[in-house]
């Protein structure tokens, strides 16, 4: 017993994987392999100094290799994102507009008259 513990122990103790020192997340087997425990240590703080632009966030510094995509050109600000934002959000309303007149040309057709939202409110 205290043989296979001791056996154990040694396995455990082996079997750690590197982790990053200042987020204490495990680094991946592929950033291990391809940088090494110290360069990808290094890498990782590296990451942490972003520009201290808050209007707009550049995601970089990802080496992929095979068929993973290179995230370093990809690019979002906060404009885009609310510019976009906002165009879905007219597209939703006219959407949802054209689906009432549907429903209420669908109700004519059956001779059936349209609840108002004052008789949705009464229930």
């Amino acid at each position: 017993m205290k043989k296979s513990h001791r056996t154990n122990v040694l396995v455990m103790s082996c079997l750690k994987t590197p982790v990053d020192p200042h987020t204490k997340v495990p680094l991946a087997q592929y950033e291990r392999e391809r940088y090494g425990e110290t360069e990808a240590i290094s890498g990782m703080n590296e990451e942490h100094n972003l520009p201290s632009d808050s209007s707009a966030l550049l995601i970089k510094d990802y080496r992929v290799t095979g068929d993973h995509i290179d995230l370093r050109e990809f690019y979002f600000s906060n404009q885009d994102y609310y510019r976009k934002l906002e165009q879905l959000k007219k597209a939703h309303l006219q959407t949802m507009a054209e689906l009432e007149l549907m429903y209420r040309k669908k109700l004519d057709l059956k001779g059936v008259s349209a609840a108002d939202n004052s008789d949705r409110t009464s229930l």
